[in-house]
């Protein structure tokens, strides 16, 4: 149910500080991988339980290559080009703008007749299914919650019934399957957690950025080779939860999220890769892109053979960047990734600072069962109250400040009654590109009332007046210039009006202000 897979993250463990000699041959167990739903609408597609549509069944290969040489990669990296050729440009075009973060993919599915036809077709396509037990039980224990994610399903897969249909029930299976029966009606919490999977929560194996991309969807870190687990079964909690804390943003079931995966360590055990393969069809979200880090040329051989066995939606949608750390948060900033809280740091360390920030404010919002309206990680259009560098450079907060400026003359020349509608136009205007005025607290923020949204243009409003005051008195200072520039410029005499100046004419002056150096300096001056 994951759209698509990100498989090529999954089993690339590329470390640059290991050889390719240091890794083992890994084969390949094509039942694990397969597709996490159809890519289109189109009827002769293959559901989510059909065969993987993956270049390595096209060239026979069932295993990662073994060969070390060039001469190989090349050769794989040409399959993988040449598949990608095939498809049409519209595709190509559409793959290489939602990298970027140019994505303005738009669905049927919004428009409210069709969804109410898309959700009927859901339904005939659920009663097809016949083995969906752990489906039938969230249902009867929590209608509510069910009915809710066939919505969000639908959107996951791009309104496609049949693979929604497919999608929700394996989701519903797995998490019975993981959590048990109880859980799986529920949102999974922090507290369902066994011992070992908390803890590697806590070590931040998946990581989500404070920061949205340039496309506003959410940004996903993602440390491969980080082994601080102890079972695969904690790994497997451990994603679902992560997964399902980052759906409950709205931005992100609507948007999708950008996936940066950094490449380093010890190859993991190929257990776990399996189990990260059966997991992903049931994860929640659909991915737009995928950047992977710290690749060296050493590692072309493995990363080509890792393409051949993933989609050609992902292999479309992947980028991989190499070199320093400054090369490479240069190369993801300038795909519209935000890096200023990225984990991996300059020194080759892997930070938690912001995901144990990002961890308390969900685990608060869960204990204490706060109200669904509690924003744990704002939007692009929002505009934040504070004076942190997060709320000053949001680009709501931005844009907010952009609208006053523009506002800005008739604002100053109103009176009083004349600048409160003025004020509610920068705020509807904001609400209308939905946009909010959110307030932190101690958990997370809160949407404030229009009266206060109203009263933070006020102050924006008030802030430009004072800096306008202070740069035209730094600029008149400037201008006149200091007491002493002050009394040369009075010393200062205009030089005669003949083609020949005399040195005498400007002995007062410099006797003056340079009396070490008065003698008997005279004489004419070629002008």
């Amino acid at each position: 149910c994951f759209q698509p897979h990100f498989s090529c993250a999954a089993l690339v463990h590329i470390s640059p500080r290991r050889s390719l000699t240091a890794f083992t041959p890994l084969c390949v167990d094509i039942d694990y991988i397969k597709p996490h739903r159809p890519m289109s609408n189109s009827e002769d597609e293959e559901g989510a339980f059909g065969a993987p549509p993956i270049l390595a069944t096209k060239v026979g290969l069932d295993r990662f290559p073994e060969d070390e040489s060039n001469a190989k990669a090349d050769q794989l990296e040409q399959v993988v080009i040449e598949e990608l050729a095939k498809l049409s440009l519209d595709e190509q075009e559409k793959a290489a703008f939602q990298l970027v973060g140019f994505d303005e993919t738009k669905h049927g599915g919004e428009d409210p007749a069709v969804l109410d036809q898309k959700r009927r077709e859901m339904e005939q396509e659920l009663d097809k299914i016949k083995k969906k037990s752990a489906f039938n039980e969230a249902l009867r224990a929590n209608p509510d919650y069910v009915n809710k994610k066939k919505l969000d399903f639908l959107q996951y897969n791009e309104y496609n019934a049949k693979a929604a249909a497919q999608s929700l029930v394996y989701y519903f299976e797995k998490k019975c399957k993981v959590f048990g029966s109880e859980v799986a009606s529920r949102d999974i919490l922090f507290d369902d957690l066994n011992p070992d999977a908390k803890e590697f929560v806590e070590r931040g194996f998946w990581q989500v950025s404070p920061y949205k991309d340039r496309a506003g969807r959410s940004v996903v870190f993602f440390g491969a080779g980080i082994k601080e687990y102890k079972t695969v079964e904690s790994v497997v909690q451990a994603m679902h939860y992560i997964n399902g804390a980052m759906a409950r943003d709205v931005e992100y079931k609507q948007n999708g999220f950008v996936l940066v995966c950094y490449t380093f360590g010890k190859p993991e055990d190929f257990a776990i890769y399996r189990a990260i393969h059966s997991s992903e069809r049931c994860m929640e979200g659909v991915i737009k892109g995928l950047h992977i880090c710290q690749v060296t040329p050493a590692m072309r051989l493995f990363l080509a053979g890792a393409q051949l066995f993933t989609s050609h939606h992902v292999n479309m949608r992947t980028r991989v960047h190499s070199g320093d750390y400054q090369e490479i948060t240069f190369s993801l900033q300038s795909h519209g990734i935000k890096t200023d809280d990225q984990p991996w740091q300059e020194d080759d360390t892997w930070s938690t600072t912001w995901h144990k920030m990002w961890l308390d404010m969900h685990i608060e919002h869960e204990r204490k069962k706060l109200s669904s309206d509690i924003v744990i990680t704002p939007s692009r259009n929002d505009v934040l109250f504070g004076s942190d560098k997060m709320s000053m450079e949001n680009p709501g907060t931005l844009r907010c400040k952009h609208l006053v400026d523009i506002h800005w003359e008739q604002y100053d020349q109103a009176s009083k009654n004349e600048k409160t509608p003025i004020a509610d136009k920068v705020v509807v205007t904001i609400q209308k590109e939905g946009g909010r005025f959110l307030r932190r607290e101690g958990y997370g923020w809160v949407e404030v009332s229009n009266l206060d949204a109203r009263k933070k243009v006020a102050h924006y409003y008030r802030a430009k007046r004072e800096k306008l005051k202070k740069a035209t008195t730094s600029a008149v200072k400037r201008k006149k210039g200091t007491p002493q520039q002050q009394q040369l410029q009075i010393h200062q005499e205009p030089a005669p009006s003949s083609d020949k100046v005399r040195f005498e004419d400007f002995m007062p002056a410099f006797k003056q202000h340079h009396p070490s150096y008065y003698g008997s300096i005279s004489g004419e001056i070629e002008p």
